[in-house]
């Protein structure tokens, strides 16, 4: 069986590999021990094993070499024991390796947390250079004077730099980069089996050969006696013609490329493996070799079994696969359906659909941390610590809340939290100011437990050192209950590890440095979760690579669109496209041919449902390549036969989930007996409720509370209050006699005192009082020309009376008592907008009116003094006060009491009877279905 092959179109590469080495062994385990098989991933492997242990039929064998391509590791020599061999150096360690190189060359100024993220931008490209066997040097044979803009020259200059002084160092310690050991590793494979012609089988299965020093391994395995190189999807069928005029970005082109490499310019030449499935994909191999060829003809066969989803967007992209899943696996729960993609977001989008129906996502990619429960709580626990978090206690409070933390700490904790968060994190001034504040709003014994921490994490400590305390910390705050969890706390400590282990690093650094680079680092590495190997409850997710040579039952293509399938290769800030190209890194073309030929083989692998979205978010999104060409040679009824088998599935999952008929609800009008009239009447309820009857009953008789806003902001009922509380201070405290140097600094005192007395920060502190010294010389004014006639009788005080039966109270700003006649002058501050004549007549803005009723003493004038900051001139609404308008008043609150609660007319809302309802109401609009009923809904619905 020596010799370079290919698979029949549609085969199961793994499983007729295996069947033949079983044949080729005669079943016999001694013999299969002597054979290599070279795979170019684990999971290919571990799929060979399943493969192997089916055509045994037993639970156990002794399997061959097998070895994944990437991650060759050979016995050593006795060679080595005189010379050492080089040690890798890959992972965290590797980057803190080079950075002292980039702070040497690179004088721009830059946190340690950004050259850490250059350094790993750096190593990305040293990576791709030494996969490619080329080297920095390369560069230096670029004309970057002439040919280059000045950016990129600079660039490209503090690269080959940093790198060759870099290389030299790893060199001096006998250290080698981890790309340049994965090269070295298959080179010196290469050359062992040159050297010594092994003659038991090598097997070289799955590769296309993209990287040289892989090639030239192939080319080794082909010289020995039993050596077998098997290249997948070959097209062999494509006329010649064809095949001598496809670009370098066809699918077919690397194994062109490769084949010609391994001296096999004639594809006749080439062997097709033996399998049992040989004519099963002909009709379709044909139909897409054809789409895909630069000579392409119209087809009229390879249509079954295929169907498109083309969707309006992303989200109905994911609802359709997930309603792809759910239907096969309803049909036949043993179906094997495995999605491809290159979204690594996908496996994550679509677990939060699956699992609630009881399926796993096996995603080989993996998970980052950020997308697992865990993940969250470890960033919210290195917020908390990061002294440069903008929000600590924010970050303290979600930590806590959480139902990973560790609970018992203490009993009662859901109390003390609710008790904290009621009495000083809703009350915007006196919310502590700091972390360490906050705290200490604790119980003794817990606040101990975080200052321990706190304290710890506010010194300076070397990255490794570092690493090993966040390690310490997550199991004390973080409770593992399940099985998944454990296994994700356990793959997290085995990646901070070894950075823990770097303490050779004499640099100390404090945490705000450090927390980004744990953070970053952390939510990079991939999280495995293990399932039970129950087929039934999973659905498989395979990157492109991966999906190579597995075989389903049903695959789903998924996000065939432009940039994603084929993906855009990352740029790198160090090389322009044009350096790339001229020193011989891999080009677009090379990577669209690579993903082409995932796509091919992806193809060609059974029932076949492919998807793709029109839009991606805001921005139209092209269909893939792929796509394109396969539409081309297909008839325009057959395309929407097979866009009409897959649309099908949005549909199926659209009569699933939306409701077949809409009803408008009716907007909402409770009503209300005189027994649950409240027993007295505040007049700032009366105007709410003149306002907006369904907020009055939702606030005072359903006793509806708008939860208090956490950790907000000072808002205009808390600057009201403070306005509030600066005039009663000034007012009490002013002359008229002083000067007007006096009158000044009266009121000066009057904004400091009262903003230092509510705790308001620093740096609002400064903000009133630049918008209060504008404000200053009106008020002065207005307080001069006031106590000419007048003079302060009531400030802030509370007043209780009955009108027509009914209690009412009220808490005045200002009552003013004229000199002589002892007439009043009720007075009330606004901060925000300030009523009209009209409103204030016709009863919606009653506050005044209702509080000149019940006062003892004859009032002359009811006074709105408008003080909104900044340079405006207080204008006062002035209303005269006479018996007409007490009556009014009077009578209007007795027959608004009855209609409401003696009539039962019911509590409807009229917050879109215009903007001075509207204005009123706006805590309860969601309750009263306002987007449905309201100024925005739709004018021909029911309730409009």
């Amino acid at each position: 069986m020596k010799g370079l092959y290919t698979n029949y179109a549609g085969s199961d590469i793994l499983k007729d590999c295996a069947c033949e080495l079983a044949k080729f062994c005669d079943f016999d385990m001694a013999k299969l021990r002597a054979v290599t098989i070279l795979l170019p991933t684990r999971r290919a492997i571990r799929t060979f094993e399943e493969l192997l242990l089916d055509q045994f039929d037993m639970d156990t064998i002794f399997l061959p070499n097998l070895m994944a391509v990437g991650d060759i590791e050979m016995a050593r020599d006795d060679e080595d024991d005189i010379i050492p061999p080089l040690k890798p150096i890959a992972g965290i360690e590797r980057i803190l390796s080079i950075m002292p190189f980039i702070k040497k060359h690179d004088d721009s100024e830059k946190s340690y947390d950004a050259r850490w993220r250059q350094a790993r931008e750096m190593l990305k490209l040293i990576d791709l250079l030494q996969t490619e066997g080329l080297t920095p040097y390369a560069l230096k044979e670029l004309d970057i004077k002439t040919d280059m803009a000045a950016h990129w020259q600079k660039s490209g200059g503090l690269f080959v730099t940093i790198t060759n002084d870099w290389l030299a160092s790893l060199e001096s310690t006998n250290r080698i980069n981890k790309a340049a050991a994965r090269i070295m590793h298959i080179e010196r494979l290469t050359q062992h089996y040159r050297d010594n012609t092994p003659q038991n089988p090598i097997w070289f299965i799955g590769s296309t050969g993209s990287i040289m020093a892989v090639r030239d391994l192939m080319r080794a395995i082909l010289a020995l006696p039993q050596g077998i190189v098997f290249l997948p999807g070959l097209d062999k069928e494509m006329p010649e013609e064809a095949w001598q005029d496809i670009p370098p970005s066809h699918p077919q082109a690397i194994l062109k490329n490769t084949s010609a490499f391994l001296g096999y310019e004639d594809r006749r030449h080439i062997q097709y493996w033996p399998s049992l499935d040989k004519d099963k994909m002909i009709h379709r191999a044909q139909f897409l070799s054809s789409a895909l060829s630069p000579h392409p003809k119209m087809m009229d066969k390879g249509f079954d079994n295929i169907s498109l989803v083309m969707a309006a967007n992303r989200q109905e992209e994911l609802n359709s696969i997930a309603q792809i899943c759910l239907e096969h696996k309803q049909i036949n729960p043993s179906k094997k359906i495995v999605i491809v993609s290159n979204d690594a977001r996908l496996p994550v989008k679509l677990k939060s659909i699956l699992n609630s129906y009881g399926y796993n996502v096996d995603a080989s990619m993996g998970e980052k941390p950020s997308d697992t429960d865990i993940g969250v709580m470890i960033n919210h626990i290195i917020a908390l610590f990061n002294s440069r978090d903008d929000d600590p206690i924010l970050s303290l409070w979600t930590l806590l809340k959480n139902p990973l933390f560790m609970s018992d700490w203490y009993k009662g904790r859901g109390a003390t939290l609710q008790k904290i968060e009621n009495d000083y994190l809703c009350d915007p001034l006196i919310t502590p100011s700091s972390l360490e504040e906050t705290i200490s709003l604790f119980p003794k014994t817990i606040a101990d437990i975080f200052n321990e921490y706190n304290i710890k994490y506010n010194n300076s400590y070397k990255i490794g050192e570092w690493a090993e305390i966040v390690m310490q910390t997550l199991p004390h705050f973080i409770n593992v209950k399940t099985g998944q969890s454990r296994q994700i706390m356990i793959q997290v400590k085995d990646a901070l590890e070894p950075i823990s282990l770097l303490k050779s690093d004499t640099l100390k650094l404090p945490f705000h440095d450090v927390a980004p680079i744990i953070t970053d680092h952390l939510n990079n590495i991939a999280i495995r979760q293990k399932f039970s190997a129950d087929n039934q409850k999973t659905i498989y997710m395979l990157g492109t690579l991966e999906a190579r040579l597995i075989q389903s039952d049903l695959t789903i293509m998924a996000n065939l669109n432009e940039n994603i399938w084929p993906d855009t290769p990352a740029p790198n800030p160090y090389l322009s496209r044009g350096m790339r190209h001229a020193i011989g890194l891999p080009d677009s073309e090379r990577h669209a041919a690579l993903s082409g030929h995932d796509f091919w083989q992806a193809f060609l692998s059974g029932d076949i449902i492919m998807t793709s979205s029109k839009r991606d978010g805001d921005t139209p999104a092209l269909p893939s390549r792929w796509l394109l060409r396969l539409q081309s040679v297909t008839s325009d009824k057959t395309w929407e036969a097979i866009t009409e088998r897959g649309n099908r599935f949005i549909e199926n999952y659209n009569a699933r989930h939306e409701a077949t008929t809409i009803t408008p609800a009716l907007p909402p009008a409770p009503i209300a007996y005189i027994s649950q009239s409240p027993k007295s009447f505040y007049v700032t309820h009366v105007e709410l409720w003149r306002h907006d009857p369904y907020s009055f009953w939702a606030k005072h008789i359903a006793r509806l509370r708008k939860p208090y806003e956490f950790l907000g902001g000072i808002n205009a009922a808390t600057r009201g209050s403070v306005w509030h509380d600066i005039l009663e201070q000034f007012v009490k405290s002013f002359d008229p006699d002083s000067t007007p140097e006096t009158q000044q600094k009266c009121f000066d005192e009057a904004v400091s005192n009262t903003l230092k007395s509510n705790n308001v920060p620093d740096h609002m502190i400064r903000l009133w009082q630049s918008r209060l010294a504008g404000q200053r010389t009106h008020i002065l004014n207005l307080e001069r020309a006031r106590r000419i006639d007048t003079k302060p009788w009531k400030l802030e005080e509370r007043f209780e009376g009955t009108i027509e039966g009914l209690t009412v109270k009220a808490k005045a700003d200002r009552v003013d008592i004229t000199k002589g006649r002892d007439n009043l002058i009720v007075s009330d501050y606004k901060t925000g907008a300030m009523p009209s004549k009209t409103n204030i007549k016709a009863g919606y803005a009653c506050q005044l009116s209702l509080l000149a009723l019940i006062l003892p003493k004859n009032v002359l004038r009811l006074d709105y003094i408008d003080i909104k900051g900044g340079a405006n001139t207080p204008k006062p609404v002035t209303m005269e006060w006479d018996e007409v308008f007490a009556l009014e008043t009077s009578g209007g609150f007795s027959n608004w009491h009855k209609i409401f609660f003696a009539d039962k007319t019911p509590f409807s809302s009229y917050a879109d009877f215009g903007k001075m309802h509207q204005a009123k109401a706006t805590d309860y609009l969601q309750l009263a279905r306002f987007d449905e009923w309201g100024a925005g809904a739709d004018n021909d619905s029911e309730v409009a």
